[in-house]
């Protein structure tokens, strides 16, 4: 099937309509002339020549033209395959998953806004690669980087479903565990392009993630921080309407504690969100990947028309010569 790359140039055919009449019009007058030089006797023997070297003079020209207009439109038919590179982000969401994320002061709790923030924000990614790393007092690569948007969304989903036990990750908050398994996700050659989400409340009960941080800055790998909490903070529920409670036996109340992350954030040259609530989702994702520059994710094949802008014009010049050439040939009865 045929296309063109300018197809509105087509519209320059139409010259062929009043230029088919001037030809006839050069035809008519040519043989008036012809006659009266000629007279009767010779004209009858000539006509006949004149009207083949006029004709296919002047239908090799139209070929030249309808040719050329075709070229400039940038004609293509065939197929082949062309390698091709897909540009994009590469996004691996770290997920703090530890009990303190089961508190409902965003509701319907933090965990459930982390996920469904992570969800919103591939569906305004057109192009990427995304992983999943989950953490608590362990880290767990639970989804290597991939562009199955439906396996991401399958473990999101089962990660709602089943906050109180995600996984048998030890007991705690360890942010550093967090962003060492979300390094690994990222081979050495590909830093550059690669982000990390870190969705947390803040509470780091052990390791040293500033020192990740700057090791990250350093391999050109930023984290965005994202809050996930209020200052105000909230009860841990444990089901049944009971809630965690420390050795004294006073419930336990977990506040989003920013200091953190903010550092964080500064240390790897990233940026930092307070999610307190669903409204500010689209603020935070209008702003996340607003410096941040997309970068080569695979390869790929596609079939492409092939350009035959080059044949077509060499075709178009040739009855153009043709066109030339009619009149010098000599035929038989001609003078």
């Amino acid at each position: 099937m045929i296309s063109f790359d300018n197809s509105y140039y087509l519209l320059l055919l139409l010259i062929e309509v009043p230029l088919s009449f001037l030809f006839y019009f050069i035809y008519t007058k040519g043989t008036r002339d012809l006659k009266r030089l000629a007279g009767e006797y010779r004209y009858r023997q000539i006509k006949n020549v004149y009207f083949i070297k006029s004709f296919f003079s002047s239908l090799f020209f139209i070929f030249f033209l309808t040719l050329g207009i075709f070229g400039i439109a940038g004609i293509r038919w065939g197929e082949e395959l062309k390698q091709e590179k897909r540009e994009g982000y590469k996004v691996v969401f770290t997920i703090d998953v530890s009990p303190s994320m089961l508190a409902q002061d965003i509701l319907p709790s933090r965990l459930e806004a982390s996920v469904s923030f992570v969800e919103s924000l591939m569906d305004r990614v057109e192009d990427g690669l995304f992983g999943v790393v989950i953490f608590s007092g362990t880290a767990r690569r639970a989804i290597p980087l991939t562009d199955d948007r439906f396996a991401i969304s399958n473990y999101l989903d089962n990660l709602r479903e089943n906050m109180g036990s995600v996984l048998p990750l030890k007991p705690g908050s360890d942010i550093e565990s967090g962003l060492v398994a979300s390094l690994e996700m990222f081979s050495r050659d590909e830093n550059k392009m690669g982000i990390i989400i870190l969705l947390s409340d803040g509470e780091n009960r052990s390791g040293n993630p500033e020192r990740v941080a700057k090791m990250l800055g350093k391999l050109g790998i930023p984290v965005t921080s994202i809050l996930v909490g209020t200052k105000k903070g909230g009860k841990i529920p444990l089901g049944k309407n009971r809630f965690l409670k420390d050795e004294n036996g006073e419930t336990v109340i977990t506040r989003a504690d920013e200091s953190v992350l903010r550092k964080i954030s500064l240390l790897s040259d990233g940026k930092y969100f307070a999610l307190e609530g669903p409204e500010k989702t689209d603020d935070i994702h209008g702003n996340i990947f607003a410096d941040s520059s997309r970068g080569t994710i695979g390869y790929g094949f596609k079939k492409e028309k092939v350009s035959r802008v080059s044949l077509v014009l060499s075709a178009g010049l040739f009855f153009l010569l043709l066109s030339i050439l009619v009149w010098r040939v000599r035929l038989r009865g001609s003078l």
